[in-house]
């Protein structure tokens, strides 16, 4: 059954064990050669997304003070996905992509996986979810991957991941970006970017 349906606390803090795990393992083997087909998430990876998002919009954001200051600064709020170790993430670790069968859990859809922050995993399985959950999640990740303590930054990057994913589905198709259903990403792209300003 895929892990959404149960909406189950313990088996949702399960799957962020999963995927911290494959994060602290997966940082040992990218100094080998094997992994080179792999897409790396760089800089312009990145602002690529951004440039996309900004170009799909439509007028009424186009206006917005907001999204012209994420275009102008773009590279300082996504820098936090830069600064750290990077991993194998799956890409698209969202509940519907992760199969749970007598307590064991199996990712599925792979064609994402790429070298980048793991936080990007953590950011699309929470998504969505209410607080409870979410903080579930959070709290088992950081333990199995930073068991001597969260990293001084982790928040910051954590957002940084969710404002990556948000342009990844407001840049990748102008008629989606525009219509009605898009709503909930741009509400989210702008909060992101309000709160990041911030830090």
């Amino acid at each position: 059954m895929r892990v959404g349906k149960l909406n189950d606390p313990a088996a949702m803090g399960k799957t962020a064990q999963w995927i911290a795990q494959f994060h602290v393992a997966t940082q040992r083997l990218l100094c080998h050669d094997d992994l080179h087909f792999l897409r790396r998430y760089d800089k312009d990876y990145y602002l690529g997304w951004i440039r996309r998002t900004v170009d799909f919009a439509g007028p009424r954001y186009r206006k917005s003070s907001w999204l012209r200051d994420l275009h102008a600064h773009a590279e300082d709020f996504l820098s936090p996905l830069l600064n750290s170790t990077p991993a194998v993430i799956h890409g698209e670790y969202y509940q519907h992509n992760i199969l749970f069968h007598r307590g064991h859990i199996c990712p599925i859809d792979w064609e994402s996986a790429a070298v980048g922050e793991g936080l990007i995993d953590l950011a699309c399985l929470t998504d969505g979810w209410e607080s409870k959950i979410a903080d579930v999640c959070k709290a088992t990740y950081v333990r199995t991957r930073w068991p001597q303590g969260v990293p001084a930054d982790f928040e910051r990057v954590l957002k940084a991941a969710r404002l990556y994913m948000t342009v990844r589905w407001l840049g990748d198709d102008p008629d989606f970006t525009r219509s009605a259903d898009a709503r909930r990403y741009w509400t989210q792209f702008q909060d992101l970017v309000t709160e990041l300003g911030r830090i």
